[in-house]
Parts: structure tokens; sequence; C-alpha cells
């Protein structure tokens, strides 16, 4: 939470945030953090230290409309999209036949379209990036999109970090040339800064949301786009200053002590810099109890999702056991079909164009 806007987690590993925009090389990539809850979807951010108990520590992981809906006010092009969840429906775009041989498990949820995240076929639609990279399955998969734009969307997901699986693939996605000793920088996005200053006001704290301006007409965003632009010029470059500080204790493997609760939300300073360079209040620390409406809160804002999406109960059966916490997940998750290194093939579309996706 300390770095909800995104920031070095540690030197040389930058974190996008809850949801977040970043240039590097020429190359845009846009992110959502978290993982699908109908039940906390229309929610705010209400969690804080110290969690009450396992279901706090779960939900604060999950993703909220608040988040989505600043993505889905972008206009320019994004290159890649990275997300933790699959798009819902992404597999009616690939080889869903040998998805359901590799994992059995998955069929009916196909077979009901409960299979991913609503979320973020929303933003899918909306966003329409050149690539679309996500995780959470265990599972490695490609699919080619073609949106009714006439613009393509090629996405692959990996397999888990261990022996014998699919977990990594090298994708060339093009971009401006760099020297052999130019190393590109991970720069703001200024559209990104945009979209923040005009709903920073508008981030709840509470169990319940506020609405987000409708931005129809453009002319809100483009005055703060001309903000930035100016704000980007003063200080002489976009380059996301190297800021990194330590605000906790890292992992003693020789302490066999387990870390204590947290008592309270940290201010990051690399946050505290982002705000105070935006010009933008520091509102990430809850005023009232979290558990009560706000005073006077208009209803939320509602992306129209269906009703059956938000009661989907698959949205915690699968990811937990990425975590090393007992007990994370209420839903004991199928058994995972291990198809043995002799059978692990590529999921391939049945696209030639699929190739692009950089397929060894």
């Amino acid at each position: 939470w300390e770095l909800y806007h995104g920031g070095w987690a540690a030197p040389n590993i930058y974190f996008m945030g809850y949801a977040g925009v970043v240039n590097i090389g020429g190359v845009r990539i846009g992110g959502v953090s978290g993982i699908w809850s109908g039940h906390d979807f229309r929610k705010g951010h209400f969690e804080k230290p110290p969690y009450k108990g396992m279901p706090e520590l779960k939900s604060a992981y999950h993703v909220r409309e608040y988040d989505v809906l600043r993505l889905k006010q972008l206009k320019d092009p994004v290159d890649i999209f990275v997300s933790h969840d699959w798009p819902r429906g992404i597999y009616n775009h690939g080889n869903a036949k040998k998805l359901i041989q590799n994992k059995r498990f998955f069929e009916e949820e196909i077979q009901r379209n409960t299979l991913g995240s609503p979320a973020n076929e929303q933003l899918l639609d909306a966003l329409q990036p050149q690539y679309w990279f996500s995780a959470h399955l265990h599972c490695k998969f490609a699919a080619l999109v073609k949106h009714s734009s006439g613009r393509e969307t090629k996405f692959l997901a990996l397999d888990k970090c261990l022996p014998r699986r699919d977990f990594l693939q090298l994708v060339d996605v093009g971009g401006p040339s760099t020297t052999e000793n130019e190393f590109p920088r991970i720069q703001y996005d200024p559209e990104w800064l945009a979209v923040l200053r005009a709903n920073n006001s508008h981030l709840s704290l509470n169990m319940r949301a506020n609405s987000l301006p409708s931005f129809s007409q453009q002319g809100q965003l483009s005055a703060h786009r001309r903000w930035v632009d100016n704000r980007l010029e003063q200080r002489g470059n976009s380059n996301i200053p190297q800021n990194f500080q330590m605000t906790a204790e890292p992992h003693n493997p020789t302490n066999p002590r387990k870390g204590k609760m947290p008592q309270q939300a940290i201010r990051n300073p690399q946050t505290i810099a982002l705000l105070e360079m935006l010009e933008l209040e520091y509102n990430l620390e809850a005023c009232r109890d979290p558990r009560g409406p706000p005073p006077n809160a208009p209803a939320p804002q509602s992306v129209p999702f269906p009703s059956e999406a938000l009661c989907n109960p698959e949205e915690i059966d699968l990811g937990e056991d990425e975590s090393d916490i007992d007990d994370v997940s209420t839903v004991d998750s199928p058994p995972e079909t291990d198809v043995g290194e002799d059978n692990l093939e590529d999921l391939k579309v049945e696209n030639p164009e699929e190739v692009d996706l950089g397929e060894e």
C-alpha cells in the first residue's frame, strides 16, 4: 500500500502500483495489480494495518473498480499491458481444446464463461494493447484477439517458475534502438500522471467507493495533461528517479522468528515525492472508520458488469498458492495436472500470426 502509485520495491525492481503506466525505451507499458473478486470490486480501499484477520489480508489484494476506471480513461495507444488475472473470455481466441487437455478443471468455467477477470476483459476491449501478458492460472497459453477496430492483441500467459515448466519466453516488441552502453530508463507517462491528478481526490479509503468524474468532454483531463507537460518540462526530463529507500526490515533466513503485523501504513518517501511533484494531497491514510460510509458520499459510478460476474466465486480458486501463507484460500483448488516434461508443448493459436509472440 505504501507504493500504491508505484515505485521501487527493491533496487532494480519497479512496482507499477495498483494501476499504472510507464514508458521504457519508447515502449508504453500499462498494468493492473490484484485478483478479481466480485464481492470486493465496487468497494473502496478500506483495508489498513493492523489488518482484521485473514479476510482483510485477502481482500487487500482484490482489484477495485476505481483503479479499472482510471485505466479506462487512457486514450493514447498502449504497447504492453500486464495483469495477474487473465481477461475473461481470452480462451475463445486461442487453443481452448489444448488448454482443457492440460487443465481439465477449467472446462466447466470456460463453458460458463467465468474463467478469468471481467474487469480485465473490459480493459482489453477498451485499451486494445499490442501485447497482453498474464499469470495466475499456472499454465502457458497464447491467443490472438482481433478487435472490431482492426487492432490486434497478442496474449501470452506463462507457467509457474518451476523445473520443467514453460515459465520463460523472449518476445521482441520493437521500440527505438539504444546504443550498446545505453540502458533504457523507466520514465513517467504524461497521460497517466494527468489521470492521477484528475482522480486523486476521488480515492476512497472506506468500504463504500466514491464516484469518479465522467470526463465525457475530456476537457478536464486535457487541462491536467497540459499541467503535467509543463511540470515535466520544468523538471528537465521524465525519468523516474532511482530513489529507493528501505522502509521495512528484509527477510533474514537465519532468524526463524516471524514478522509482526504492522500497526500503521508506512509513508514511503517515493510516494511522498511523486505526490509533491504533482502537487497532490497525501491521501493514503484513513481518517475515519473504514467500515462506515463517508458522509454525503454519492453512489459509485459503475461499469456495466453482468450480475453473474459479480457473484463469481472463481476469484480465489487458483492463484493463492503463489504465497507461502497457510490457509489463504477458503476454497480448495483442484489438483493441478502435471502433464510431464515430454508432453509440454507450446499452446499455439491455430493462426499463423501467433508465431509473432516469439514462440522459441
